[in-house]
């Protein structure tokens, strides 16, 4: 016998406690009434009675019981002389099955089930098996079993979901499972439809130890036909008074194809078109403007394909024509720039109120002598400032550490030391001063995210507008720790800049929004831009890309209520929970404790179409739509997936000699055999009879 933690048999030494207690016992004395002790001298005596140990049954159970409990402590477990001989006719596996959105094609997830059956039978008794659905993140479904009954329902039971597909973290959690098992042979078997997407770049060389074979099991098929509707767009147009909302649709395909796009409004079919697809292209369709009903408005944009995947046929949106947000738009509108009959933000507010799709209100006031309450809008542009008074200063912080958003556009005028010192907290860069471009010349924007949400609306022949813009001058600045560099000009100048502050975005444009530092504003892509930076900046929910599936959202963006519920909740105990509803799309209530709320106000959104929330009297609708990366059934060799995982020599210890297993071995043994628990059991055992049989001692005397 092993034991797992030796050094708790040192508690042995407590067994002296019980036979200390039977030598020491405390003899009554009789008292015998006396006329005179004159007469009587003191001669003091032995007892030898008092040295005698009594009751030897109970001394030993009290002693076993403490031996019983030391060695549970121990954990103590039989090893084999030879490890490895005796684990090398037994298999340990991990089965990883592909539970992601391009499973749903046709029957790939039913042959996916079928192949892990297969597998389970060709195990051998006493052959262990965990069991593991993955998509983007996994689950494992059971610990390591052998009861093959068990494994082929649980196996039945694995539904598909709606997320994207990552082998890299499925691959990574199956090498962790096994680096504890006491099995010489273990394998990994990855089932999928092995779609090139979920292979990703940043999660290759993952390390796996030589000793795990890793087996492939392909169930794709080759040439699945697939449309989707990659993006829904939503703009406002016509007069304030009576609006209308476009809305235009990117459909993608892998295929020649003619296919019907429906445009439905609250469960209505508001117009209908045929379009043609051409493989690997992006076709945009555009319907009409409708005029909303009055409140929230549901939209579906869908297309009427036969193709094996249904779940990626539609995308949703929302739309609330009440539910304008405002923006605060602040300039030195009384300073040098009036003398010179030129306002700093005359290009800015021309391209925010240009038409009307934006979904927001503009609200102009003089930079040095507003006092606006800031918690009437959603985000604040500041233009050109040449410093911050210190009253808005922190007004701004307090915005934005709340949620606000706040753009900052440099310009000739600023003041870079006192926009640092005002502004640390919010700025995404220290300042450093103004650039003139070299010799006069131009400096050029050198690279763009192009896959961040205030890019994804420029097609590539738009982005090349931003690209062949010249910038005369700009301001010099270096990224603080945690900010995000978006736009560059040459030689690794920031240009657009973003930070994460408390609740809220910060976004900073190193250059200015007139002309006199840059021709920007004199392009197409000006008055899409900046209403995109203003959009971001108020995270509007009227751009569909902004909730994918299996994104952690904050509550408050469910509904605006929830936070000032959980503020109650959590400043006077009140119990509130009765007062808030939230529903899945598919019509399943979503249970939200306050005690989860107040810990973690998130919610993992895990289903396209519309999440319906209710606090209070106020309802909402968030539209949520799947990744649109995970619609492009390209399928990638299994063998480049292999051939990219690193082979290290085990995180398992080898044993070095006869009757010596390393720590993991021994640790999947005693878990395996569980004698602790019998240990216990035995000492509560003995102590319940024990107490049984030394009331009947005290009640006979002894």
């Amino acid at each position: 016998m092993s034991f797992l933690n030796p050094l708790f048999l040192l508690g042995a030494l407590a067994v002296v406690g019980p036979i200390l207690v039977h030598l020491y016992r405390r003899q009554e004395t009789r008292k015998i009434p006396f006329s005179s002790l004159l007469f009587i001298s003191h001669t003091p005596s032995r007892s030898w009675r008092r040295l005698r140990l009594r009751n030897l049954l109970l001394l030993a159970m009290r002693a076993l019981a403490v031996v019983l409990l030391v060695l549970a402590f121990a954990r103590p477990y039989f090893a084999t002389q030879d490890p490895v001989v005796a684990s090398s006719g037994r298999k340990s596996v991990v089965l990883l099955i592909d539970n992601s959105l391009s499973m749903r094609s046709g029957d790939t997830l039913e042959k996916a089930k079928t192949e892990a059956l297969n597998i389970l039978a060709k195990l051998r008794d006493g052959d262990s098996c965990h069991l593991v659905a993955f998509s983007d993140n996994s689950h494992v479904l059971s610990q390591p079993h052998s009861d093959r009954r068990t494994l082929s329902a649980l196996i039945g039971d694995v539904r598909p979901s709606f997320r994207p597909t990552d082998f890299g973290q499925a691959l990574r959690l199956g090498g962790q499972l096994l680096s504890s098992s006491p099995n010489d042979t273990q394998e990994i078997h990855l089932i999928s439809d092995f779609q090139q997407t979920g292979w990703k770049q940043e999660t290759a060389g993952i390390a796996i130890p030589k000793k795990v074979q890793v087996i492939a099991h392909n169930i794709g098929q080759a040439g699945n036909r697939n449309a989707a509707v990659a993006r829904v767009e939503v703009s406002e147009t016509g007069d304030r008074s009576q609006p209308k909302f476009k809305v235009a649709a990117r459909i993608v395909s892998n295929e020649k194809a003619s296919v019907p796009v429906r445009l439905e409004v609250n469960d209505k079919v508001v117009a209908e078109k045929s379009v043609q697809l051409e493989p690997g292209r992006t076709t945009l369709v555009e319907f009409e403007p409708f005029p909303p009903a009055t409140g929230i408005n549901r939209g579906k944009v869908s297309l009427n394909s036969t193709d094996g995947l249904d779940a990626d046929n539609a995308a949703f949106f929302v739309v609330n024509p009440l539910n304008r947000h405002r923006l605060l738009l602040l300039a030195d509108r009384d300073g040098t720039r009036k003398q010179e009959g030129f306002a700093p933000d005359v290009y800015i507010r021309k391209a925010l109120v240009a038409g009307s799709g934006a979904l927001f209100d503009v609200t102009t006031e003089d930079l040095e002598t507003t006092s606006a309450d800031l918690t009437a809008y959603s985000a604040v542009l500041i233009v050109d400032p040449a410093n911050i008074p210190a009253r808005l200063g922190d007004k701004l912080t307090t915005f934005v550490d709340h949620g606000g958003g706040l753009i900052l556009a440099a310009g000739n005028r600023a003041d870079v030391k006192g926009l640092n010192g005002r502004l640390k907290a919010l700025l995404p860069a220290q300042l450093v001063r103004k650039r003139q471009a070299p010799s006069g010349g131009v400096a050029l924007i050198a690279n763009i995210q192009k896959q961040h949400n205030i890019f994804r609306v420029f097609e590539p022949v738009h982005q090349s507008y931003f690209l062949t813009t010249p910038f005369r001058a700009y301001l010099e600045a270096t990224p603080v720790v945690g900010s995000a560099t978006l736009m560059e000009l040459d030689k690794g100048a920031p240009l657009l800049l973003e930070r994460a502050v408390g609740k809220g975005r910060v976004l900073l444009y190193t250059s200015s929004f007139n002309t006199d530092w840059n021709d920007l504003p004199l392009k197409s892509v000006f008055l899409p831009f900046c209403h995109e930076l203003v959009k971001y900046a108020m995270r509007l929910q009227g751009d569909s890309d902004t909730l994918h599936v299996g994104e952690s959202v904050p509550v408050n963006r469910l509904n605006p209520n929830f936070e000032k519920a959980l503020e109650k909740v959590s400043g006077s105990g009140a119990a509130f929970s009765q007062d808030w509803k939230v529903s899945a799309p598919s019509g399943q209530a979503i249970k939200l404790s306050e005690e989860e709320l107040l810990h973690s106000p998130f919610l993992v959104v895990e289903e396209p179409g519309f999440y319906e929330t209710q606090v209070w009297n106020l309802s909402n609708l968030v539209a949520v739509n799947l990744d649109p990366a995970e619609s492009d059934l390209t399928p990638v060799d299994p063998k480049h997936v292999l051939q990219a995982i690193e082979r290290t020599a085990g995180t398992v210890e080898v044993s070095e000699g006869p009757g010596t297993i390393s720590a993991e071995q021994r640790t999947a043994s005693e878990r395996r055999q569980g004698l602790w628990w019998y240990l216990v059991a035995a000492a509560l055992g003995l102590l319940v009879l024990e107490g049984i049989l030394a009331n009947r001692y005290v009640a006979a005397g002894e």
